[in-house]
C-alpha cells in the first residue's frame, strides 16, 4: 500500500540541512508502521538548487514559494503511481492542494497533518482553504480544540474524521541525573528548571520569569538554565535578570547543540514554558522522554499532550501569580515517582510506535470510507 507524505513547503539551500535533520527525525513515525505501507516523501526545493543526498526515501521537485505555483511535476507523479493515501502538510497551501486534487485518482484519500496553522484572514485565500481541504478524508491536530478555528470558519466539517496525532516524537531518552549534572557542571542537589525555546512574545520569557523571581525568594537553592537559539526579547530578559538581581539564579546559555539537550532534560527537574500557543511542543515532548517533569501553560497542545496536566503542572498563559502558586505546589510532589510515570506515560503514547500505531489507525479508517 502505497502512502505519500507532501510538503508543498519550498526548501531553500540555506535551510535544508536543518529540514532534513528534522526529516530523519520525522520518517520514524513511519518507519515503524506496518510493513505493508510503502511510504514515501514528495518535497519541493527552491529552483536552482539540488540536494547533494536525501535520506532515500525522500523525491525532491523544483517549486517557488509563489502563492499560485503549481507543483505541476510532483502531481503528476502522484497521478502515475496511484497511492492509496496522501498525507499533506499544512493549511497553507490550499492552491497546490487543489491542483494536487486535480491529479489525484478519485479512490486515493486525502489526509492534512495540521502544522501551527490559523486559517487566513484574507477572504479570498480562507475561501481557497475550504476549497481545498473541506472534503479531506481525515485531519490530524496534536489537540482537537486546535481544530476550532478551521470548523468555525468552514474550512473543515465539524463532523470529519479528526484524530488527536502529535506532529512528532523524539529519540531522547532519560539518562543517570547525577552523571547528566556532573557532565554539565551543575548542582548536585539544587531544583533545577530548564528552559528550552526562542524568548519571543509567544513563548512568554518574562511571564515566566516574573513567576520564578517570586520563587526563588523563597526558595534560593533553585536554579533556571535558558537555552535558547532566537532571541527577539533577549534584552528584556537580561534586562529583567540585571534589574532583580538574579544572576546567580538565572543562566542564559544562549544556543545549545540539540544532542546536548538530552543531558540537560536528564540533568534538570523541571522544564518550563509559558507559550501562549503551539501546535505540538517538540521541546515538550523530549522533556517528558527524559523525565524532565513539565511546568507549562495550559493550552490545548499542552493539556492534551500531557493527558489534561495529568502528566505535567500546567498555569494559565500570562500568569505569574498563577505559576508561582503551581511552583509553590512542587514541593508535595514525588518527583522520582512521578519522573517514570511521564516516562511510562511518553513510551505509551507519545512515543514513535505510540504515534505511528495512530496514524495507521486514522489511515485505515480513511480507507474504509
Amino acid at each position: 500500500m502505497k502512502l505519500f507524505n507532501i510538503s508543498f513547503f519550498v526548501i531553500r539551500a540555506v535551510e535544508f540541512d536543518f529540514l532534513a535533520y528534522r526529516h530523519s527525525i520525522d520518517s520514524k513515525l513511519f518507519c515503524t508502521m506496518h510493513g505493508e505501507f510503502h511510504i514515501e516523501h514528495l518535497k519541493l526545493v527552491e529552483r536552482g538548487y539540488t540536494p547533494l543526498s536525501s535520506q532515500g526515501d525522500e523525491l525532491f521537485f523544483k517549486g517557488s514559494r509563489r502563492f499560485f505555483h503549481i507543483p505541476y511535476r510532483l502531481c503528476r507523479y502522484v497521478r502515475k503511481q496511484r497511492p492509496e493515501v496522501v498525507i499533506v502538510h499544512g493549511f497553507l497551501f490550499p492552491f497546490q492542494v487543489i491542483v494536487l486534487k486535480l491529479f489525484m485518482h478519485r479512490s486515493t484519500r486525502l489526509i492534512v497533518q495540521h502544522h501551527a496553522e490559523q486559517p487566513f484572514r484574507n477572504g479570498f485565500k480562507r475561501w481557497l482553504q475550504q476549497q481545498a481541504y473541506e472534503e479531506a478524508d481525515a485531519c490530524f491536530f496534536s489537540s482537537r480544540a486546535l481544530a476550532d478555528p478551521f470548523i468555525s470558519q468552514g474550512i473543515i466539517r465539524s463532523g470529519q474524521n479528526i484524530f488527536e496525532i502529535p506532529e512528532s516524537s523524539t529519540t531522547f531518552s532519560q539518562r543517570n541525573r547525577q552523571a547528566a549534572r556532573a557532565e554539565l557542571g551543575l548542582p548536585a542537589e539544587a531544583p533545577l528548571f530548564l528552559w528550552v525555546g526562542r524568548l519571543d512574545r509567544n513563548k512568554d520569557p518574562l511571564t515566566v520569569l516574573q513567576g520564578f523571581n517570586a520563587y526563588v525568594r523563597q526558595h534560593s537553592e533553585a536554579k533556571l538554565y535558558m537555552c535558547y537559539h532566537e532571541a527577539d526579547d533577549l534584552q528584556a530578559v537580561r534586562d529583567f535578570v540585571n534589574t532583580h538581581q538574579l544572576n546567580d539564579a538565572v543562566f542564559l546559555m544562549g544556543q545549545v547543540a540539540h544532542a546536548q539537550l538530552e543531558v540537560w532534560y536528564s540533568a534538570c527537574d523541571f522544564f518550563i514554558s509559558g507559550s501562549h500557543y503551539e501546535s505540538t511542543g517538540y521541546a515538550l515532548c523530549e522533556a517528558m522522554a527524559c523525565g524532565c517533569i513539565p511546568v507549562v501553560t495550559n493550552i490545548a497542545a499542552f493539556s492534551t499532550i500531557t493527558h489534561h496536566g495529568n502528566y505535567a503542572i500546567l498555569f494559565r498563559p500570562g500568569d505569574a501569580s498563577d505559576l508561582l502558586d503551581k511552583l509553590n505546589t512542587l514541593q508535595d510532589l514525588h518527583l522520582a515517582a512521578f519522573r517514570q510515570k511521564i516516562i511510562a506515560y511518553f513510551k505509551n503514547e507519545l512515543s514513535f510506535e505510540a504515534l505511528s500505531g495512530k496514524i495507521e489507525l486514522a489511515v485505515m479508517r480513511s480507507l474504509q470510507k
